[in-house]
């Protein structure tokens, strides 16, 4: 319980960018997809199915803040 009470909502409109491809993780947040979809990229290329839409309960953000690299896709609102 102490961990989702840490947890702040945001909400994003339709064409939002969550993260970048290469944007440095060091400020940024990991998100719980609550609901809606999102796509995914990278190099500008849609990722093929089922990896290239996100939807409930996806994590986004999860590689860059456990490994402290650069962000390794692009994933926006839907």
């Amino acid at each position: 319980m102490e961990v989702a009470e840490s947890f702040e909502k945001c909400t994003f409109q339709k064409g939002t960018t969550i993260i970048r491809q290469g944007d440095d993780p060091s400020s940024d947040y990991l998100y719980v997809l609550q609901a809606g979809l999102c796509s995914v990229t990278i190099d500008g290329e849609r990722l093929p199915e089922p990896h290239g839409t996100l939807g409930p309960g996806s994590l986004i953000g999860d590689i860059g803040l456990l490994f402290g690299t650069p962000r390794v896709k692009t994933v926006e609102t839907e």
